[in-house]
């Protein structure tokens, strides 16, 4: 038994570093830059300015995912499908009615947004930041769904490099040009920077789309599919939202109980801590597509194998990611300026809350790759609603450290549901895909 689990064993690492080296090295350089970025930006406006911007991009990125709702799962789904049968004609409906459906939502919850603003922003600073941020959210909704194209066409370097290197990379360079000539820091100019940089990252996705795709081909008709499109993405989106809020309530009920002035410390601790999930989202999504296939040809045992890895590779990345951030978090946060020491607790609280989820496995991945997928949106959803009432509660009185309290706790009580969930439905629990003890 051990001799056959072994060259299984090694089957399915070398899988992790041949198929997803360079998927890996690039999420690595963007976590890189997003973190040097986060710094830069921290240092030139200061706590209580950066978060200013840091709740503004918050509120983009919710804004976002409504512009979006699902499709730009959709479009990865679909398109690798479609282009695998020649459906061009399907392709490229689906590429224009996406692009028309999410240009649209996009204006309109621009617009409003813009209406809002300008009637109840608080102060000028506020509200000139959020304006020029709501300028970008067309592009940014566009980006994701050009991005999620190309890697569905097999071109995941070329969808995932604009937006996660490309994009932060710009606003650095025009970080230092402005430090440079002298500007003065505000985060109105902070959004415009971020503004340009996605602007950029999306022509150079678009640039990149094969002729194919683009409809370059003279006479290539068109069919469309909207009401079965539009049922998918929905249920798609509902999912991610909901981990969306999850990832975000904290930060923008931090920002309408407390104020703006603790969003940007609480915003750097919650960004260090996400550092616990790295290895792990990044091994599982190289592993997905092996899951499924084992799942599908009913190899359990293969299956087994490729989640012992994944669960082995996710916990050990959390742990070690997790030890420096609780024993080290006053000198870490130091880094990014005076002020920013005082989320020393809150990330603590959320290093310890996520590398205990780590360790208890890709739930979340197990269930949506055996076909599950309904019982994660339903702990993703019982737990977004918990995150919710707990921040209610927790940040007036406590501030900040009400925030984390609630966030890590939520995020422990997801991980609970859906290790339930996967022990009733597979019979698999935490420690055995860990490699302890044996499945039913």
């Amino acid at each position: 038994m051990r001799a056959a689990a072994a060259p299984l064993l090694g089957g399915v690492a070398g899988r992790l570093f041949r198929g997803g080296a360079a998927t890996f090295l690039v999420n690595a350089v963007g976590m890189a830059l997003g973190f040097l970025l986060q710094v830069t930006l921290a240092h030139w406006l200061g706590a209580e300015t950066f978060g200013v911007y840091a709740y503004v991009w918050t509120w983009l990125n919710l804004l976002a995912w409504a512009a979006v709702m699902g499709h730009d799962m959709l479009v990865l789904r679909e398109v690798a499908a479609l282009r695998a049968t020649a459906a061009w004609a399907l392709l490229l409906g689906l590429r224009r009615h996406v692009r028309l459906l999410v240009s649209g939502l996009s204006v309109a919850l621009a617009a409003g947004g813009a209406m809002l603003v300008s009637e109840f922003a608080p102060d000028r600073e506020l509200k000139a930041t959020f304006l020029v941020g709501l300028a970008a959210l067309v592009p940014m909704a566009l980006l994701r769904l050009h991005a999620a194209l190309l890697c569905g066409v097999g071109r995941v370097i070329h969808g995932i490099l604009p937006e996660r290197v490309g994009r932060d990379a710009i606003v650095l360079s025009l970080l230092g040009a402005a430090a440079l000539g002298g500007l003065a820091p505000a985060p109105q100019l902070a959004m415009t920077f971020t503004a340009i940089g996605i602007l950029a990252a999306l022509v150079a996705v678009v640039a990149m789309e094969p002729a194919t795709i683009r409809g370059a081909l003279p006479g290539t008709p068109r069919e469309a599919r909207p009401r079965a499109w539009l049922g998918s993405a929905l249920a798609l989106g509902t999912m991610a939202g909901t981990q969306l809020v999850m990832q975000r309530t904290d930060i923008v009920m931090l920002g309408a109980l407390d104020g703006v002035a603790g969003v940007g410390i609480y915003t750097v601790a919650a960004a260090l801590a996400d550092l616990v999930y790295f290895t792990h989202n990044a091994v599982g999504s190289v592993f997905g597509s092996v899951l499924a296939t084992h799942f599908a040809r009913g190899e359990r045992e293969e299956m087994l194998q490729a989640l012992r890895v994944t669960a082995r590779l996710g916990a050990g990345g959390g742990i070690a990611a997790a030890i420096p951030l609780i024993a080290f978090a006053p000198w870490i946060l130091d880094l990014f300026g005076p002020g920013f020491d005082e989320g020393a607790i809150a990330l603590r609280i959320l290093a310890v809350a996520f590398a205990i989820r780590c360790f208890m496995g890709p739930v979340a991945l197990l269930l949506t790759m055996t076909g599950h997928e309904r019982d994660a949106a339903r702990s993703f959803a019982a737990s977004a609603l918990a995150n919710v009432i707990l921040n209610l509660a927790l940040i007036p009185p406590l501030g900040i450290l009400g925030a984390a309290l609630a966030t890590g706790a939520a995020s422990l009580g997801v991980a609970v549901t859906m290790a339930v969930m996967a022990r009733r439905r597979l019979g698999i629990t935490p420690a055995q895909a860990l490699g302890f003890g044996r499945p039913a």
